[in-house]
């Protein structure tokens, strides 16, 4: 307790969660919204229904959080 530490992940476990956690989400919300917004023409409807896509989305990542525990494995190492 009280001691200075460096966290460490390995750097392809950080971009697999950034891309999880954030870009596949961003790239889902940015293609319902253009698809729905071409289809229906209505601004409201369109970005609510692409807001909703990202629940099911986040849900399923929640699920899986015992699979990601398993994969994501983190270091301390002690500062000197």
């Amino acid at each position: 307790v009280g001691e200075s530490v460096n966290v460490i992940l390995d750097q392809k476990l950080g971009f697999k969660a950034l891309f999880l956690g954030y870009i596949l989400p961003f790239i889902i919300l940015m293609l319902s919204l253009i698809i729905l917004t071409i289809t229906t023409e209505n601004e409201a409807l369109s970005g609510l229904i692409s807001l909703g896509l990202l629940v099911p989305y986040y849900f399923a990542l929640y699920t899986q959080k015992e699979k990601f525990k398993k994969s994501f494995s983190f270091r301390i190492e002690k500062l000197d």
